[in-house]
């Protein structure tokens, strides 16, 4: 199977694209969801993205130009974008009721985001997918949601991020929540400044 790459026949670029456009689409707003019910579904929504092009990355099917820009190395940067629009769409409650599961989720697609940085460049293209705001700020703050979180999650972003000087400028400013990794830090600034 094309997940685990025991397939004898991998899928084609054609599937992982005919299943990124599904998961792209809106979901339907005639349905009345609560808050709880849109952050579970818009969240995994963008994980399963993620783990699609992952898929697709150990099949050795992405490009750096290729057509379709699920297919490339950057796409990742626009999950996190799509992401960020989520989370900030969504009052922090209706993330944190899920528990580390949904923690998982953005952490994964935060870790990600810094590994694409890292090897493609990092510029992040706001303009580009709309949204004026580093997403590194509001997953790390939104890791920090508890004191389980922020230590499996958000320290360990904050690490990556503080170890690697291509990348370095995202942890200057949110350094202060490694300190202390069993106490959430409500008061820290999160501001991320230029490079």
């Amino acid at each position: 199977d094309s997940w685990n790459e025991a397939a004898d026949a991998p899928a084609s670029t054609l599937t992982y694209t005919a299943l990124q456009r599904h998961l792209d689409r809106p979901h339907h707003s005639n349905l009345s969801l609560t808050d709880i019910q849109k952050a579970d579904i818009l969240v995994t929504q963008q994980w399963l993205r993620l783990i699609i092009w992952q898929s697709s990355m150990r099949q050795g099917l992405l490009s750096s130009n290729a057509e379709d820009e699920s297919m490339t190395f950057r796409y990742p940067l626009k999950i996190a974008h799509s992401l960020l629009g989520v989370i900030s769409s969504l009052p922090t409650t209706s993330i944190e009721v899920h528990g580390m599961g949904m923690f998982e989720k953005i952490f994964e697609i935060g870790n990600t985001m810094l590994d694409v940085m890292q090897a493609c460049g990092t510029t992040i293209p706001s303009e580009h997918y709309g949204v004026p705001q580093d997403p590194f700020e509001i997953f790390v703050r939104t890791l920090s949601q508890t004191p389980n979180s922020q230590r499996q999650y958000a320290n360990l972003l904050l690490a990556k991020a503080a170890e690697k000087p291509e990348i370095q400028r995202f942890s200057q400013t949110l350094n202060p929540a490694l300190s202390d990794p069993g106490m959430v830090h409500p008061g820290i600034d999160f501001s991320v400044g230029g490079p």
